[in-house]
């Protein structure tokens, strides 16, 4: 069993499986850096704007006084706006936590680049959801949860 497989590892083997294990390792880095990349400012561009809030209901969140923070979603939790490639066009980060009716709301607000739809809004415990450009900017005010 051992020389068989020692027959099938031979040098040029290790260069097959060395260059595969490249080509994972580069395609892998360009998908998370595709996806988790900050995109460049909108400077110049029409834009518009939408405010939102992740709404978490008891269990979820923690109390701090008037405020309170997800127990699942950190600091760093962030919407993410992408494109129908799915490339990140903006994001907006989760502010603080306010109580309203026994939830914890965390309210964002994006600044979204219009003519570049449809849009897909990664949402923390949420996840991806579609919206046309039509859609977003008849919300006055959107919350998940």
């Amino acid at each position: 069993m051992t020389s068989k497989l020692m027959r099938l590892l031979t040098p040029a083997t290790g260069v097959v499986l060395v260059a595969f294990a490249a080509a994972v390792a580069v395609s892998w880095t360009a998908f998370v850096s595709r996806v988790t990349h900050n995109p460049e400012p909108i400077v110049g561009r029409p834009t518009f704007s939408v405010a939102g809030a992740i709404r978490l209901q008891p269990g979820d969140f923690e109390r701090h006084g008037q405020t309170c923070q997800g127990t699942k979603l950190t600091g760093d939790s962030q919407v993410i706006v992408t494109d129908s490639a799915g490339a990140s066009l903006t994001y907006a980060p989760l502010a603080a936590g306010r109580l309203r009716d026994g939830a914890c709301e965390l309210p964002f607000t994006l600044v979204i680049p219009a003519g570049e739809g449809p849009y897909g809004l990664d949402i923390p415990t949420v996840g991806l959801m579609p919206y046309t450009e039509q859609e977003l900017t008849d919300l006055i005010d959107i919350t998940f949860g």
